[in-house]
């Protein structure tokens, strides 16, 4: 499923990132939950997997949920697994979803303006004006909010995998530059509006000044410490040493042995790369000399690492990070 605020709120959430994407976790997780919990729909204590991503294609502002959620729950006894009796479970329903969505989450917003939680700087100034944040709050409720589910066609494995490639990813990556001519960056892009031969989304390229790539990119870096993966219900920290337990043993379901292999023995099996040898002679001659710190550098910033070639002679060849 896919939980997207409107893209009014963009200006509000540039100046309460941290309070707006905490509402929007909290809001999809009651949805859910609350729909779950319904003997209409299911009648269980079910579970949640959430990401947070925060940009289009385009690196426009587009904060939204990715999350995953079992077809099913524990019972409140905790005795049985209850498995849902529609087969798509809440992909047709979107319409119900959505608006208990909306509710929630304007409910919150809400309550945080009464509480003085709102902040307002930039294009947002022009709530400071309860007459303004006023029409805002009313056209937000009136506008079709906008929640996307789907049943996996490969099943839960392939969502999983697919999932687990964007969980760390940022906002864009360097295969998507096409080009950097002076002062502009040309990346591609996909427009959803327009469709290809195969159904897929159009895609094309988008050119940019250098300064407004940079300020698009700098709109998804998140608060400081921010959880932008979280867990709920049987699935959250707290219960996964019980109820997911529970779970786990009604399902007759054995979890796979936690994997003995060190990260560079994963990264080797992942890639085929050896990460102790020398990407050029691919010998095992790299070693790491420790940080050297050459100049001041910005908080939160790593020093540098120097890393050498130290060659069958005894010669250090600088390696270039």
């Amino acid at each position: 499923m896919v939980f997207t605020i409107p893209a009014e709120l963009n200006s509000l959430v540039l100046s309460n990132d941290r309070l707006v994407y905490g509402l929007l976790f909290r809001s999809a997780w009651e949805t859910i939950n609350q729909i779950a919990k319904d003997k209409k729909w299911l009648g269980a204590q079910t579970g949640m997997l959430a990401v947070l991503h925060t940009w289009g294609s385009n690196l426009s502002l587009h904060p939204h949920l990715h999350c995953i959620i079992p077809c099913g729950g524990l019972s409140e006894d905790q005795r049985e697994w209850i498995s849902t009796k529609k087969n798509n479970f809440l992909a047709p329903n979107k319409k119900v979803i959505a608006p208990i969505f909306k509710g929630i989450f304007m409910r919150k917003l809400l309550h945080a303006f009464e509480a003085g939680a709102l902040s307002f700087y930039g294009q947002s100034k022009v709530y400071e004006d309860t007459g303004e944040l006023t029409k805002l709050f009313r056209k937000l409720y009136q506008k079709n909010w906008n929640v996307y589910a789907k049943k996996p066609f490969g099943g839960p494995v392939q969502i999983l995998n697919y999932l687990s490639r964007y969980t760390h990813r940022v906002a864009i990556s360097n295969h998507r530059i096409v080009s950097l001519k002076g002062s502009k960056i040309t990346f591609s892009v996909k427009n959803y509006k327009q469709k290809d031969e195969k159904g897929l989304p159009l895609v094309t390229t988008l050119t940019l000044e250098v300064l407004e790539f940079i300020r698009r990119f700098l709109l998804h870096v998140l608060p400081k410490g921010f959880q932008r993966i979280r867990y709920y219900g049987i699935l959250s920290t707290r219960t996964r040493g019980t109820k997911l337990k529970v779970a786990q043993k009604i399902l007759q379901y054995t979890p796979p042995p936690r994997n003995a292999l060190t990260f560079k023995e994963r990264l080797q099996a992942l890639t085929g790369l050896d990460p102790d040898a020398c990407p050029f002679c691919k010998q095992k001659t790299l070693r790491l000399l420790g940080h050297v710190v050459e100049q001041f550098l910005p908080i939160g910033r790593a020093p540098p690492v120097r890393i050498v070639i130290v060659t069958p002679e005894g010669e250090y060849i600088p390696l270039a990070v």
